[in-house]
């Protein structure tokens, strides 16, 4: 009986083990592919591209996503900030977001 309790503790020590590794090492969570992310967020109306994604787990259940958002105009930041963090939100559960507009004029500039 004890040897069954055993090998139980050890079970689900290596669980937890495991799932406490992919939190210290910021790592992605499982059920999130990350070009699936970038695509959806590019496909919206007045954005033009996305770059510097960044998605990892921040700790048990709580999910951050950080990212440049290529965009016209920065006028329309206003209007798609809420936009993305409901969609992001809702569709991958990501909670905490940290978002850094760009204008497309500003990364001509750049390179």
């Amino acid at each position: 009986m004890s040897a069954f309790i055993a090998v139980l503790i050890l079970i689900s020590s290596v669980t937890l083990i495991r799932e406490s590794l992919v939190v210290l090492m910021e790592g992605v969570p499982k059920h999130i592919d990350v070009t699936t992310v970038g695509q959806t967020i590019a496909k919206m109306d007045r954005i033009n591209g996305i770059h510097d994604l960044h998605i990892w787990t921040l700790h048990s259940g709580r999910i951050a996503l950080t990212a440049h958002i290529e965009i016209s105009q920065m006028s329309h930041w206003e209007q798609l900030l809420p936009q993305l963090k409901e969609l992001l939100k809702t569709q991958f559960n990501i909670s905490h977001i940290t978002l850094q507009p760009e204008t497309t004029e500003h990364i001509l500039r750049r390179h």
